[in-house]
């Protein structure tokens, strides 16, 4: 709770001064959407924008009386003015037509509310939409352009084939391209695996489970979010099988237990794990572990 709050402080300090520098004493929803419209000038993180968006949803729920919800599961981008009714048509158009997935829809919708409002501030209106107009907003997004433009260009260009501007704005910015991260590879050659598990210092408590967790994801192909609520009662150590759950796919699945995930999960549970209350890791389960793995190598 302590750390929920301190995420909301955080964000309400930005609004707080972006108030203060326009001399706005009193908060409203329309401050907040100004504010949201003109986050990209601040060149905020992702995650500075869901805090600052957490903040906002807090701050509106109190206008209207309301308890405040922990979790925010989505977000609402205002379109403002004409241009913003010719963007509400236009995200309609990739939804439907275009048929764009919902991560890229929200990034469209996004862009266009910031642009949208920052129109209505310039109150400018569609029909007397200018290039210098336009320019002057991308100016304002400063490390952003070449994530917006992208999303701007093809409203502008919607704007133009559907005849509600005469000239073609989006030819001001042809060639323009968003810049990509180098994607993981989705595999490992051997080599690197060996690498990867050889690299582990086993010597300590933490390279004991660090490497664990290293084989159960190496070797059986377990996810994350698999290796990270795996149970005791998931190794059956008699048939030298892991049954578990699928956290990402709820389906059940069964998987070998094989002898170096074996050995590896027995190192860190004897040698590295700290001593714990819970009954399933007691001593003489552990000796019954270690006696089952002894005789599962001598029959090999």
């Amino acid at each position: 709770m302590d750390g929920t709050v301190t995420h909301l402080i955080c964000g309400i300090r930005y609004l707080y001064s972006f108030m203060e520098e326009r001399s706005i004493d009193v908060y409203t929803k329309d401050v907040g959407n100004r504010f949201r419209a003109c986050e990209h000038e601040l060149y905020l993180t992702k995650y500075c924008r869901s805090r600052n968006l957490r903040a906002l949803f807090l701050l509106n729920l109190l206008l209207e009386n309301k308890p405040y919800k922990a979790k925010l599961t989505y977000a609402e981008y205002s379109m403002y003015g004409d241009i913003g009714e010719a963007a509400t048509s236009f995200i309609l158009y990739l939804d439907i037509t275009v048929r764009v997935t919902p991560g890229t829809l929200t990034t469209y919708k996004r862009s266009l509310s910031a642009f949208s409002s920052a129109m209505k501030l310039r109150q400018v209106k569609l029909t007397e939409l200018k290039k210098s107009d336009i320019l002057a907003y991308v100016a304002s997004t400063k490390n952003a352009k070449p994530y917006i433009l992208v999303q701007l260009r093809a409203f502008l260009l919607y704007l133009f084939e559907e005849g509600k501007t005469s000239e073609n704005f989006s030819e001001m910015f042809n060639g323009i391209r968003s810049y990509r991260r180098e994607k993981l590879p989705s595999y490992y050659a051997k080599e690197d695996i060996l690498k990867l598990e050889a690299s582990v210092n086993r010597e300590s408590a933490m390279g004991k489970r660090d490497y664990a967790m290293i084989m159960l994801a190496s070797r059986l192909g377990l996810r994350s979010s698999d290796i990270r609520s795996l149970q005791f009662s998931s190794i059956d150590w008699d048939n030298n099988l892991i049954k578990l759950k699928q956290n990402k796919t709820k389906n059940d699945i069964t998987l070998p237990l094989l002898v170096e995930v074996g050995e590896a999960i027995i190192d860190y549970i004897t040698n590295g794990r700290p001593q714990s209350k819970l009954k399933v890791f007691s001593y003489p389960l552990i000796i019954h572990i270690v006696k089952s793995r002894v005789q599962h190598l001598l029959q090999l």
